[in-house]
């Protein structure tokens, strides 16, 4: 699949002529569609045009990631006809101070994808893997998650209500470093999480380039490594040189994923969806695609291999007492 600017669709065009392209209806058929072309076209090896449009639509979510990865707060964005949202309100306030107002919902059609963009897109292994995945036939565990990932943080992008937006987000990196359990799945997400991200701004990784924290040090797996995880949880919630953000972040965003998909609740904060989505794509996802690259096959068991081989934590106490704490 490839996606083609204007010129290059209609040369495209010129150079595959219908074998009944002497029909005079053919070719005005032709031409009105090629006179048509305002925007970019996918060019797609497909048996339906449903498949077609699947494969475009994958490439697009893609892209889309990449995007918003990169420019973060962009609000310009593109998509298939129909996806979309983008609308203005007008509203009428009644009272003692009445007035009319409006208020715009969605985003500003329309981006343009430059050469060193498009570059930088090709060069980072974990969006190529993801891009190469698109149409085959027998995608690896690592694929499947990466274009699934893509998927579900695409529609959180374009989501404009915030408890939708949070959800999508938080199933997104659940998709992403998550395998099938029925409990403790809130410290395995946290804990996956912070294996690729606390001490990532400053290039010290967590385990690596300094010691395992309580976060890493304890496994969800068994009883003394969620009872000690509840722990570092609460003396974090009250005491701030105790609490690893990178940590507590994503458990309480998987608390508010809970909340609206088991008990209803569609009022989640906007700012706070934000912030959710935003650590997704410019940070967590860039960072398991290029895991998912490296570790194809099994990629969720080789990176459980890869925490519990980090060396065992010190006492954490005796480190905060001397005046050193975790950096967030």
């Amino acid at each position: 699949m490839t996606l083609l600017d204007t010129s290059e669709t209609r040369r495209l065009i010129d150079d595959h002529p219908s074998r009944d392209a002497l029909h005079p209806l053919s070719i005005e058929t032709v031409d009105e569609f090629a006179a048509a072309l305002e925007f970019a076209s996918a060019h797609v090896l497909a048996t339906s045009s449903a498949e077609a449009v699947d494969l475009a639509r994958t490439a697009v979510e893609l892209l889309r990631v990449f995007q918003q990865s990169q420019s973060r707060s962009e609000t310009t964005m593109f998509g298939l006809p129909g996806e979309l949202h983008s609308s203005r309100v007008d509203y009428l306030v009644l009272g003692d101070r009445a007035g009319v107002g409006w208020t715009f919902r969605g985003h500003h059609p329309g981006w343009t994808f430059t050469q060193d963009e498009m570059a930088l897109f090709e060069s980072l292994p974990g969006f190529a893997f993801a891009a190469q995945a698109i149409g085959k036939e027998n995608p690896s565990e690592g694929e499947n998650r990466a274009l699934l990932a893509s998927r579900l943080t695409s529609q959180a992008i374009l989501e404009q209500r915030p408890s939708m937006k949070l959800l999508y987000s938080i199933i997104a990196a659940e998709t992403l470093l998550l395998d099938r359990s029925t409990v403790s799945q809130s410290f395995r997400l946290a804990r996956r999480s912070v294996f690729f991200l606390c001490g990532q701004p400053d290039a010290k990784l967590c385990g690596r380039d300094r010691p395992t924290c309580p976060a890493l040090g304890n496994t969800p797996e068994t009883t003394a490594g969620r009872k000690g995880l509840a722990e570092f949880r609460d003396r974090g919630r009250r005491e701030a040189r105790w609490r690893c953000s990178e940590w507590h972040h994503v458990l309480d965003w998987y608390d508010d994923r809970s909340d609206v998909v088991h008990g209803g609740d569609l009022l989640a904060e906007e700012a706070e969806a934000g912030k959710a989505l935003f650590w997704l794509v410019t940070r967590l996802l860039p960072l398991v695609f290029r895991w998912l690259s490296d570790h194809p096959d099994d990629p969720i068991s080789d990176l459980e291999a890869a925490i519990e081989s980090l060396p065992d934590s010190p006492d954490w106490e005796e480190i905060i007492s001397a005046g050193e704490p975790p950096q967030p």
